[in-house]
Protein backbone atom coordinates (compact mmCIF):
# COMPACT_ATOMS: atom_id res chain seq x y z
CA UNK A 1 0.00 0.00 0.00
CA UNK A 2 2.71 2.48 0.78
CA UNK A 3 4.60 1.50 -2.67
CA UNK A 4 1.40 2.87 -3.93
CA UNK A 5 1.18 5.93 -2.00
CA UNK A 6 4.69 6.85 -2.57
CA UNK A 7 4.84 6.38 -6.18
CA UNK A 8 7.46 3.60 -6.51
CA UNK A 9 4.69 1.39 -7.77
CA UNK A 10 2.09 2.07 -10.38
CA UNK A 11 -1.21 3.45 -9.93
CA UNK A 12 -2.63 1.56 -12.83
CA UNK A 13 -0.45 -1.69 -12.97
CA UNK A 14 -2.14 -2.61 -9.68
CA UNK A 15 -5.32 -5.09 -9.49
CA UNK A 16 -6.51 -4.23 -6.48
CA UNK A 17 -6.53 -0.67 -5.22
CA UNK A 18 -8.96 -1.08 -2.37
CA UNK A 19 -6.34 -2.30 0.40
CA UNK A 20 -4.27 0.68 -0.36
CA UNK A 21 -7.73 2.86 -0.27
CA UNK A 22 -8.32 1.59 3.03
CA UNK A 23 -4.60 2.10 4.50
CA UNK A 24 -5.11 5.60 3.32
CA UNK A 25 -8.26 5.88 4.71
CA UNK A 26 -6.76 4.83 7.79
CA UNK A 27 -4.55 7.54 8.48
CA UNK A 28 -6.33 10.35 7.39
CA UNK A 29 -9.95 11.34 7.43
CA UNK A 30 -10.32 10.57 3.53
CA UNK A 31 -14.29 11.11 3.64
CA UNK A 32 -14.31 14.22 5.76
CA UNK A 33 -11.80 16.36 3.29
CA UNK A 34 -13.58 15.21 0.30
CA UNK A 35 -17.11 15.69 1.98
CA UNK A 36 -18.16 12.41 0.83
CA UNK A 37 -21.99 10.89 1.48
CA UNK A 38 -22.39 7.14 2.63
CA UNK A 39 -23.68 5.07 -0.08
CA UNK A 40 -26.04 3.13 2.30
CA UNK A 41 -27.00 6.30 4.61
CA UNK A 42 -30.61 7.71 3.80
CA UNK A 43 -30.19 10.50 6.86
CA UNK A 44 -27.12 12.21 6.69
CA UNK A 45 -27.01 12.64 10.18
CA UNK A 46 -26.58 8.73 11.08
CA UNK A 47 -23.04 7.84 11.27
CA UNK A 48 -22.50 4.81 9.23
CA UNK A 49 -18.98 3.07 9.52
CA UNK A 50 -16.59 3.33 6.45
CA UNK A 51 -14.78 0.83 4.62
CA UNK A 52 -12.42 0.89 1.86
CA UNK A 53 -15.68 -0.10 -0.92
CA UNK A 54 -17.70 2.38 0.54
CA UNK A 55 -15.12 5.51 0.28
CA UNK A 56 -14.67 4.26 -3.52
CA UNK A 57 -18.56 4.27 -4.21
CA UNK A 58 -18.98 7.23 -2.78
CA UNK A 59 -16.40 9.17 -4.76
CA UNK A 60 -17.63 7.46 -7.50
CA UNK A 61 -20.84 8.93 -7.15
CA UNK A 62 -19.44 12.25 -6.29
CA UNK A 63 -17.50 12.61 -9.30
CA UNK A 64 -19.95 10.34 -11.80
CA UNK A 65 -17.94 7.39 -12.35
CA UNK A 66 -19.83 4.99 -13.77
CA UNK A 67 -20.11 1.59 -15.97
CA UNK A 68 -21.62 2.36 -19.10
CA UNK A 69 -23.07 -1.17 -19.62
CA UNK A 70 -24.63 -2.22 -15.74
CA UNK A 71 -25.25 1.91 -14.47
CA UNK A 72 -23.37 1.28 -11.31
CA UNK A 73 -20.78 3.53 -9.95
CA UNK A 74 -17.06 2.48 -11.22
CA UNK A 75 -15.71 2.10 -7.74
CA UNK A 76 -12.18 0.29 -9.24
CA UNK A 77 -11.73 4.38 -11.23
CA UNK A 78 -12.72 5.81 -8.05
CA UNK A 79 -9.73 3.98 -6.31
CA UNK A 80 -8.01 4.87 -8.50
CA UNK A 81 -8.51 8.32 -8.66
CA UNK A 82 -8.06 8.48 -4.69
CA UNK A 83 -5.08 7.14 -4.66
CA UNK A 84 -3.71 9.53 -7.78
CA UNK A 85 -5.06 12.70 -5.44
CA UNK A 86 -2.89 11.40 -2.81
CA UNK A 87 -0.16 10.46 -4.90
CA UNK A 88 -0.01 14.04 -6.19
CA UNK A 89 -0.31 15.87 -2.75
CA UNK A 90 -4.35 16.72 -2.72
CA UNK A 91 -4.43 14.21 -0.24
CA UNK A 92 -1.40 14.91 1.80
CA UNK A 93 -0.70 11.55 3.72
CA UNK A 94 2.41 12.10 6.47
CA UNK A 95 4.47 10.34 8.97
CA UNK A 96 5.71 11.54 12.43
CA UNK A 97 9.52 10.52 13.61
CA UNK A 98 9.06 8.17 15.76
CA UNK A 99 9.03 9.88 19.46
CA UNK A 100 7.43 12.91 18.51
CA UNK A 101 4.51 12.84 20.95
CA UNK A 102 6.79 13.07 23.63
CA UNK A 103 8.80 15.18 22.59
CA UNK A 104 6.58 17.74 20.22
CA UNK A 105 8.18 21.15 21.61
CA UNK A 106 11.66 20.19 20.75
CA UNK A 107 11.09 19.21 17.72
CA UNK A 108 8.52 22.52 16.59
CA UNK A 109 11.60 24.63 18.46
CA UNK A 110 14.57 22.74 16.33
CA UNK A 111 16.32 24.81 14.27
CA UNK A 112 16.08 22.93 11.01
CA UNK A 113 12.07 22.94 11.41
CA UNK A 114 11.93 26.93 11.61
CA UNK A 115 13.84 26.59 8.71
CA UNK A 116 12.28 24.52 6.84
CA UNK A 117 8.77 26.41 7.35
CA UNK A 118 10.77 29.58 6.24
CA UNK A 119 12.06 27.25 2.97
CA UNK A 120 8.67 26.11 2.28
CA UNK A 121 7.05 30.06 2.41
CA UNK A 122 4.85 29.25 5.40
CA UNK A 123 6.28 32.25 6.98
CA UNK A 124 8.96 34.58 6.19
CA UNK A 125 11.87 35.43 8.22
CA UNK A 126 10.54 38.43 9.85
CA UNK A 127 7.15 37.03 8.90
CA UNK A 128 6.93 39.45 5.61
CA UNK A 129 5.65 36.47 3.46
CA UNK A 130 3.37 38.27 1.47
CA UNK A 131 5.96 41.02 0.30
CA UNK A 132 8.20 38.41 -0.90
CA UNK A 133 5.56 37.22 -3.21
CA UNK A 134 4.82 40.28 -4.73
CA UNK A 135 8.73 40.76 -5.11
CA UNK A 136 9.16 37.22 -7.13
CA UNK A 137 5.74 37.74 -8.48
CA UNK A 138 6.76 41.26 -10.20
CA UNK A 139 10.48 39.78 -11.46
CA UNK A 140 9.09 36.99 -13.12
CA UNK A 141 6.30 39.60 -15.21
CA UNK A 142 9.64 41.75 -16.14
CA UNK A 143 11.30 39.03 -17.37
CA UNK A 144 8.66 37.61 -19.22
CA UNK A 145 8.06 41.29 -20.56
CA UNK A 146 11.64 41.10 -21.67
CA UNK A 147 11.58 37.88 -23.48
CA UNK A 148 8.28 38.57 -25.22
CA UNK A 149 10.18 42.05 -26.29
CA UNK A 150 13.27 39.82 -27.84
CA UNK A 151 10.62 37.28 -29.53
CA UNK A 152 8.89 40.41 -31.04
CA UNK A 153 11.87 42.09 -32.46
CA UNK A 154 11.78 39.29 -35.42
CA UNK A 155 15.53 38.50 -35.05
CA UNK A 156 16.42 35.32 -34.05
CA UNK A 157 19.26 34.38 -31.74
CA UNK A 158 22.88 34.45 -32.86
CA UNK A 159 23.60 31.21 -31.36
CA UNK A 160 20.39 29.62 -33.51
CA UNK A 161 21.71 27.75 -36.41
CA UNK A 162 19.63 28.46 -39.75
CA UNK A 163 20.06 26.44 -43.25
CA UNK A 164 20.72 28.65 -46.22
CA UNK A 165 21.15 27.56 -49.30
CA UNK A 166 24.08 25.26 -49.70
CA UNK A 167 24.99 24.71 -46.32
CA UNK A 168 26.16 21.69 -43.81
CA UNK A 169 22.65 21.46 -42.47
CA UNK A 170 20.98 21.35 -45.91
CA UNK A 171 23.38 19.15 -47.06
CA UNK A 172 23.11 16.49 -44.62
CA UNK A 173 19.57 15.46 -45.73
CA UNK A 174 19.02 11.58 -46.23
Amino acid sequence: QLQLLAGIYPIAQTQEPYTAVGYLASRIPVQVLLHLRHPEAKDPSAEHPWCAWDICEAWAEKRGYMIAQAARNDVYRAANSLLQLALYGRLSLCFQPPGYSEQKGNWESHLETTELVVLQGRVGPAGDEEEEEEELSSSCEEEGQEDRDVDEEGEGDEDTPTSAPGSSLAARNP
